[in-house]
């Protein structure tokens, strides 16, 4: 249906307790929007799931949401591909991060998901606590009306 909404997404957080992680295919990675960050409803609900992620965005996405407070995974995917700007490469790069963590061992994964639940967590509370949605709302606007 390409939406999402509180009726559509009702049952997701069953699928974030069922997994380990999340690649994230934002709405900018398959356009030319050099260093922006489109925060849609995809990333955030990662976010309010505390899910660790890898983004599929345009060039910078993760040094942005840092820059915005939140904290990334290097511990486990290598993010170096937040730099890499040929398409091809970055894709091949997430595809290796993908095969890299299905061929974990499961308890090795669970340790590795343990170490770093004090960061899902911080993303949370710095989504939920912050303002950095109504600023972005903001600051949009406020470029329309003037």
């Amino acid at each position: 249906m390409r939406q999402s909404t509180p009726r559509t997404d009702f049952g997701l957080a069953k699928y974030f307790k069922d997994s380990c992680y999340s690649f994230i295919p934002e709405s900018n990675k398959w356009t030319v929007a050099p260093n922006s960050l489109f925060l849609t409803e995809k990333t955030t609900k990662v976010l309010y799931h505390g899910h660790p992620f890898m983004i599929m965005s345009s060039v910078g996405a993760l040094k942005q949401l840092r820059e915005w407070g939140f904290e990334t995974f290097p511990e486990m995917f290598d993010e170096t591909y937040d730099e890499i700007e040929n398409v091809v490469e970055r894709d091949r790069f997430f595809k290796n991060n993908m095969l890299r963590l299905q061929r974990m061992e499961l308890s090795e994964l669970h340790k590795l998901c343990e170490s770093i639940e004090e960061k899902c967590i911080h993303n949370q509370k710095v989504l939920l606590e912050s303002k950095i949605i109504d600023d972005k709302f903001y600051n949009e606007i406020s470029a329309v009306v003037n």
